[in-house]
């Protein structure tokens, strides 16, 4: 059954890989950065340590004596140096330009923090937030279920919805995609191929539920002026460069 458009205050990626940023972009439903927008999972633990880190908070996350080397497996990032965080299980293959003994942590941990801090000021009462989990393999639904109620738990009066989207799912032979009817959830689609260009390049059909979302005027970027006009400008070039961290004549939009 087609969805009615529905509206959020704010749409909040967990992660898993940065597709679900880039189709946001695409469709004008990622007003600014949030944590975990470019981060990929390798393993459903990472939902775990999701769970616990937003009950307890974020203080262990990316600290520079849990990163270790993240070797080149075909991940697509713009950063030189790419690294693992051994507690979290988050790969970071777009923030650390520079190593870590050449002071890649000291410049990375603050934006990602600033993030984290952005991410947890939307949770405010009475808002509506949904939250997407795309993962390049198949999980079971009982970690993002349990996660969700975590999160409904620590912030009772924040209505919280989670979309999930699992590819590579294991179907039946001829089977494309499905749609799972699952309560606990917003929505949950499968599909049987994996990640690829589709999902970084163009707003790819197998993400079409994000068409039927808006966001409320609060959840807009309000931006004035020339700094409006330049992050047009940056907005519509940046969908065809894979990622965030750019600067435009010294102005950062993504911090």
């Amino acid at each position: 059954m087609e969805r009615h458009s529905e509206k959020f205050d704010a749409i909040v990626s967990l992660g898993g890989f940065c597709g679900t940023a880039i189709q946001l972009r695409a469709r004008g439903l990622r007003p600014f950065s949030l944590p975990f927008d470019w981060l990929f999972m390798e393993s459903p633990e990472t939902i775990v340590y999701l769970t616990k880190a937003f009950e307890r908070g974020f203080d262990d996350f990316c600290l520079k004596e849990n990163l270790v080397d993240l070797p080149w497996d075909g991940h697509a990032g713009v950063a030189k140096y790419r690294y693992r965080d051994r507690l979290s299980g988050y790969g970071f293959i777009h923030h650390f330009h520079h190593s870590l003994e050449a002071g890649g942590w000291e410049e990375t941990h603050p934006v990602l923090m600033r993030r984290i801090l952005r991410m947890l000021s939307l949770f405010q009462p009475n808002r509506r937030i949904l939250l997407i989990l795309a993962m390049p393999f198949e999980f079971d639904l009982g970690l993002a279920a349990n996660l969700l109620e975590t999160l409904r738990r620590v912030y009772p009066q924040t209505e919280f919805q989670m979309q999930i989207v699992q590819l590579s799912a294991n179907l039946p032979k001829g089977v494309l995609g499905e749609t799972v009817e699952d309560t606990r959830f917003y929505g949950v689609v499968r599909y049987a191929r994996p990640r690829d260009d589709y999902d970084i390049n163009r707003p790819s059909s197998e993400w079409r539920f994000l068409d039927t979302i808006q966001l409320t005027g609060e959840g807009k970027k309000k931006i004035k002026g020339v700094a409006k006009l330049i992050y047009r400008l940056w907005k519509w070039s940046s969908k065809y460069l894979l990622t965030k961290g750019y600067r435009c004549w010294g102005i950062r939009f993504t911090a």
